[in-house]
């Protein structure tokens, strides 16, 4: 589920989940619309991702539970169209987990456009992919570094300080500093496994579970 915040200062909600279709919700929980996706949709995040000044909703599908074709849609939330989808962006193999475990949106390149973030599997070192609002690949990017630890799901946060911008990636006790080239700037062991992560940017403190 999320809120995306239109130019008249107001959110639609968008929702979807195992039943492959596509509900958009009033501020009040009323039904606006609906659309059929034939996906599973495993993530659905909100950002001003064509610099237009309100939020369109990135979606994140699957074609099977674990063993899926993965895709990646945006969508105008104001009439669910698909401004583009890219259908085929890998496949499940066994004891991969080849699978997108988490969604961030985040202004890489300063320009006012958010691109969309995408945490990869637990078998391919920590790899993380960024795409902009035209549907293209900016990187997919991994480091040795990180551990191939099966079942653990890299969550991502992004980071915003005055004078320093990155992605912490949160893969069970280990947390993961990524650069917003999605390169690898430390690999962080704790002592906690840690399932969810928000960072205060007026206290400047990231805040994990």
């Amino acid at each position: 589920v999320c809120a995306a915040k239109q130019s008249d200062g107001k959110c639609i909600i968008l929702t979807g989940g195992v039943e492959q279709i596509l509900y958009a919700l009033s501020p009040m929980g009323e039904l606006r619309d609906q659309l059929a996706v034939g996906s599973f949709i495993r993530h659905l995040r909100a950002g001003d991702i064509l610099g237009q000044r309100r939020e369109l909703v990135a979606m994140a599908t699957t074609t099977g539970a674990l063993a899926g074709t993965l895709g990646l849609s945006l969508i105008d939330p104001q009439d669910l169209s698909q401004i583009w989808t890219l259908s085929d962006l890998g496949v499940y193999a066994p004891n991969s987990g080849r699978r997108f475990l988490s969604m961030a949106m985040m202004d890489l390149d300063h320009d006012g456009k958010q691109e969309i973030l995408l945490s990869g599997s637990w078998g391919e070192h920590g790899k993380i992919y960024a795409y902009d609002g035209a549907g293209r690949q900016r990187f997919a990017q991994s480091d040795l570094r990180i551990p191939d630890v099966p079942y653990r799901m890299n969550f991502l946060v992004p980071v915003k300080l005055p004078n320093d911008e990155y992605i912490i990636g949160q893969f069970g006790n280990v947390l993961i500093v990524y650069n917003l080239d999605g390169s690898c700037r430390e690999v962080v062991t704790g002592l906690f496994a840690y399932a969810n992560a928000t960072f205060d940017p007026v206290t400047r403190i990231l805040y994990c579970g």
